[in-house]
């Protein structure tokens, strides 16, 4: 899978991940508008059918069922490292090393979540280099598909958004890594906002 279409699908999956607010919702719209210039693909497909969901459901029981599935299952929870390490003092270090490599990148975390947070994980893989790319999207490959393997057995309408992710994970050891943040988009998705992280000033 070519890096653009990468970075773009890192982008839109960082926002459906999200809490479904209000403002999370004003932006489906758009999401639909970037999803439709795309080539068609199986991804595509369940981005798609997974915004008409949302649609056609109440605003509020979406919500609850986004919290029942993230916030109240340790098996399906968006932390990539806690499935591995829970609460132990080895997961300090990931985490650690985790807002290490955000920050050799030149980004810095808005807000208080932790850099483990799978949506703010593919919002640095959607902008940071390649190479940093890579390696973000390497280390959520045995989480997600743990959390993938839990939902799909509840049929959660979670299951198929992470089941895309793991789709278009590339290959790293196949895929050419070049050095130096290339945030180019192929498809426009450049105006969608996740409010995550950002540049530091550096």
């Amino acid at each position: 899978m070519d890096e653009p279409i990468v970075r773009d699908y890192c982008k839109v999956l960082s926002i459906l991940l999200l809490y479904p607010d209000e403002r999370w919702r004003e932006e489906l719209p758009m999401l639909t508008d970037t999803i439709a210039k795309w080539p068609e693909s199986r991804v595509t497909d369940v981005l798609s059918e997974f915004i008409d969901l949302v649609e056609a459901e109440d605003a509020w029981s979406f919500r609850d069922r986004y919290v029942q599935t993230f916030d109240f299952g340790k098996k399906s929870n968006l932390y990539m490292t806690y499935d591995e390490h829970g609460e132990e003092r080895e997961r300090g270090r990931a985490l650690i090393e985790l807002k290490k490599l955000y920050a050799d990148e030149g980004f810095d975390i808005m807000g208080s979540e932790l850099p483990d947070y799978l949506p703010l994980m593919l919002e640095f893989a959607s902008a940071a280099s390649w190479a940093a790319c890579l390696r973000v999207l390497d280390e959520i490959r045995t989480p997600v598909t743990s959390i993938h393997r839990v939902l799909s057995e509840k049929s959660s309408a979670y299951a198929p958004l992470l089941g895309a992710l793991i789709e278009m994970l590339p290959e790293s050891e196949v895929m050419p890594v070049r050095n130096g943040a290339d945030s180019g988009s192929g498809y426009g998705i450049i105006g969608i906002e996740a409010n995550a992280i950002g540049r530091n000033a550096r």
